[in-house]
């Protein structure tokens, strides 16, 4: 109503001003939507959550080459859409949420990138480009903040952080300054700088520690073997890297409510030959305290080194493939002889406290050809890779070695299962 004449305003002008407050409100949505989409990096990925609960994803053996596959609750076979022979699929690992399947790749160019797959709109979506290898996508522990929005791959024997947004890749080890760390690849192929050189020529695999982007955990390759190294990213000013253990192969895991590394050296060395501590040097030559070991390191407290979990001084009795519980409490090892070239002959499954000394209680699971092991997330069922009538099946088991089963049967050839991290509410 107009207040100087009492009378309202004709009905096509009311009509007039309601389209136009309704435009604007038009507008404002279109423009939020625009900022949410920039956001994103145009990368728009419906559904954003997916019911995976009792989900396997693993590597299956498909003609000539390999594939992703997910096995559903029901024993399901979900090959990966996308999949054309003889590519390889490798290194399938579950977004921290388990919304997503992140995997590397030559499905395309015949170069090894890195991938994503949606379960709930059955799509596969390259994030990486580039003609140099991308590999071994490791995410941080569930509970660093914002944990589904950036992992760690190796290239070209680099270390680079991946946005799996907008699929930008800089490098972050060997450190570099801001006006090297690009996202392209021109970051990427700069030189190790001479502290790394002294540990190796290349990194094998990566891995946050100390449950927080300050730390990352590494293997790098040698000459002599391989060397297993924490950088500290933290602070204003940059530490040279520390050198935990060496050996002829050296495995890790980071225990993920404590962010403790937990590291196995197959045919021990000294991770400085220039400085061996002399009580280890006899008549000139050196003599190792141990010729097989698994130990434990806090990043946040390197000056109180805990004694080892378990060590060996026989080849018939070395350890692979470390795996600590999500709820940090037991580690799974697998045991067996040591065959030369840090190669390790399966025998034996076994669990222990994920702690020093925790050896001395090492309870056996099983007993056989064990091959990629996985926890489940309840900490209490495994997952594993043995051969049975002739197929590597898939086989789950519960930590007091009960409940065995082969999950996939005569359905083919598997390696790395790994159980979706949702867990029922």
């Amino acid at each position: 109503m107009d207040k100087s004449t009492g009378t309202r305003p004709p009905l096509v002008t009311r009509k007039m001003m309601i389209r136009f407050v309704g435009g604007l409100f038009t507008i404002a949505a279109l423009l939020l939507g625009y900022q949410w989409y920039r956001g994103l990096g145009g990368d728009i990925d419906l559904p954003f959550s997916v019911d995976t609960v009792g989900m396997i994803a693993a590597v299956q053996e498909v003609e000539d080459g390999n594939q992703v596959v997910l096995i559903d609750p029901q024993g399901k076979l979900v090959p990966s859409p996308g999949y054309k022979a003889p590519a390889s699929d490798r290194d399938p690992v579950w977004r921290p949420d388990g919304n997503r399947i992140f995997f590397s790749s030559d499905r395309e160019d015949n170069t090894y990138n890195i991938f994503r797959w949606n379960p709930g709109s059955q799509t596969v979506t390259r994030r990486t480009f580039g003609s140099r290898a991308k590999t071994t996508i490791e995410f941080p522990s569930p509970m660093v903040p914002n944990a589904n929005d950036f992992a760690l791959i190796t290239s070209g024997g680099f270390v680079l952080q991946l946005d799996p947004t907008d699929g930008s890749t800089p490098q972050v080890l060997p450190p570099v300054g801001r006006e090297r760390s690009a996202t392209s690849e021109g970051g990427v192929g700069s030189q190790f700088d001479a502290l790394y050189e002294h540990f190796g020529s290349s990194v094998r695999r990566a891995r946050w520690a100390g449950n927080g982007r300050d730390w990352i955990v590494a293997v790098m390759r040698n000459d002599l073997g391989e060397v297993l190294i924490l950088q500290n990213l933290g602070g204003e000013q940059l530490q040279p890297p520390f050198a935990v253990i060496a050996g002829e192969r050296v495995e890790f895991d980071v225990n993920p409510k404590t962010g403790e590394v937990v590291y196995v050296a197959i045919g021990f060395q000294f991770p400085d030959r220039e400085n061996i501590p002399e009580q280890f040097i006899e008549n000139g030559r050196i003599k190792k305290p141990f010729q097989h070991m698994v130990g434990v390191i806090d990043p946040n407290d390197l000056k109180n080194a805990q004694p080892p979990i378990a060590a060996s001084n026989t080849d018939d009795l070395a350890f692979t493939l470390p795996r600590v519980s999500p709820d940090g409490s037991t580690l799974m090892l697998v045991t067996g002889k040591h065959t030369g070239s840090g190669q390790v002959e399966s025998a034996d499954l076994v669990v222990m406290p994920a702690r020093g000394e925790g050896g001395k209680t090492a309870t056996a699971v099983i007993k056989g050809a064990i091959q990629d092991p996985s926890w489940a997330p309840d900490s209490d069922r495994i997952l594993f890779v043995m051969t049975d009538q002739g197929k590597r099946a898939i086989h789950e088991i519960r930590r007091d070695g009960t409940g065995l089963r082969n999950i996939t049967g005569q359905l083919g050839d598997f390696g790395h299962p790994q159980y979706s991290p949702q867990v029922k509410k």
